[in-house]
C-alpha cells in the first residue's frame, strides 16, 4: 500500500481511530530524537526542558488514545492538550537544523501533533497523515516497512471493529537504525536525570500504561510547570512515592493479532 492509499484509508476512520494511529506512529519515530547521539547536540541549551516537553506531549497522546471514553467523560479541556502540544512544537522549533537533526524535529513534531489530535477531527487526520510521511523520512527501506506496519494497524482495527489491544509497534520488524536510536535515547535521558521518562517509554512501547501516572503528568500544577523541568520531575517523583507507584519496567503484556503480525 502506498502513501496516497494509506491517506485515503484514514478518511474512513473515526477521530478516535485516527488518534490511535497518529500516537502509535509518533511513538515509532520518537527514538529519532537521538539521531545525533545521546547528548542531543542540536539543542545548545535547555535539552532537559525540551525533552520533558516532548515526552509530556507523548504521554498526553497515549493517555487520550488509550482512554478515549474517559477523555470524553471527564471533558479534558482542549486548552490543556493544546498547551502541552505547543511546548513540544517549541522543542522541535528550537532544534539547530542540520541534515540529520531534521529527523529529530520531525519526531518532536509527531509527538506534538498526536497530543493535539484529540481537539479536532481535522487535527487527528493531519497528525496521522504526517506521521506516515515522517516514518522512514530519509530511508527508503524504512519507509517501506513503515507503510507495512501502518497498513497492519489499519487492518487490525478493521478486524477488531474499533481499537484493538496494543500490538507490537513494529510487528517484529523494527529497523536496526531505529533500534540504535532507541538505545541512545534511553541512555541520554538517564544521563540528563530523566530516568522517569526513560522508564515510561520502556513501558509504553510494550503496551503497559499506568493511567494514574499519565494523569499526574497531564495535570501538573501551573506554578510547578513555570518552575521548570526539575520541579516538574520532583512533583511526579514525589507523587509516585506518596502513592507507592514506581517507574520500574512492568512485565510485557502486549497482544499481537496473529492475522497481521507477519508482514512478509
Amino acid at each position: 500500500m502506498n502513501l496516497e492509499a494509506l491517506k485515503l484509508e484514514l478518511t474512513n476512520l473515526t477521530q478516535e481511530q485516527q488518534c490511535w494511529l497518529a500516537t502509535r506512529n509518533a511513538l515509532r519515530v520518537l527514538p529519532m530524537i537521538a539521531v545525533d547521539g545521546e547528548r542531543f547536540p542540536f539543542w545548545k541549551q535547555y535539552a532537559q526542558g525540551h525533552l520533558f516537553s516532548i515526552f509530556r506531549a507523548m504521554n498526553m497522546a497515549l493517555y487520550l488514545s488509550t482512554q478515549w471514553t474517559e477523555f470524553e467523560k471527564r471533558g479534558i479541556a482542549s486548552l490543556t492538550t493544546d498547551i502541552t502540544a505547543d511546548s513540544a512544537y517549541a522543542a522541535a522549533r528550537n532544534c539547530e537544523l542540520t541534515s540529520t537533526s531534521l529527523l529529530a524535529t520531525h519526531a518532536a513534531s509527531c509527538a506534538a501533533a498526536a497530543a493535539h489530535a484529540s481537539s479536532l477531527s481535522s487535527h487527528a487526520y493531519a497528525a496521522a497523515a504526517n506521521s506516515i510521511n515522517y516514518t522512514g523520512f530519509n530511508n527508503l527501506a524504512e519507509r517501506a516497512t513503515a507503510y507495512k506496519v501502518f497498513s497492519a494497524d489499519i487492518t487490525s482495527m478493521k478486524l477488531n471493529h474499533g481499537l484493538p489491544s496494543w500490538v507490537d509497534l513494529w510487528y517484529g520488524q523494527q529497523p536496526d537504525r531505529i533500534l540504535n536510536f532507541e538505545k541512545w535515547l534511553l541512555h541520554g535521558l538517564r544521563s540528563l536525570g530523566l530516568s522517569y521518562w526513560a522508564d515510561e517509554y520502556s513501558n509504553w512501547i510494550v503496551g503497559n500504561f499506568n493511567h494514574e501516572k499519565m494523569e499526574r503528568s497531564i495535570f501538573i500544577p501551573e506554578e510547578t510547570i513555570k518552575a521548570g523541568p526539575q520541579m516538574m520531575l520532583e512533583f511526579l517523583q514525589e507523587r509516585e512515592r506518596d502513592t507507592g507507584l514506581n517507574s520500574k519496567i512492568l512485565p510485557q503484556n502486549s497482544w499481537v493479532d496473529p492475522t497481521v503480525q507477519n508482514l512478509n
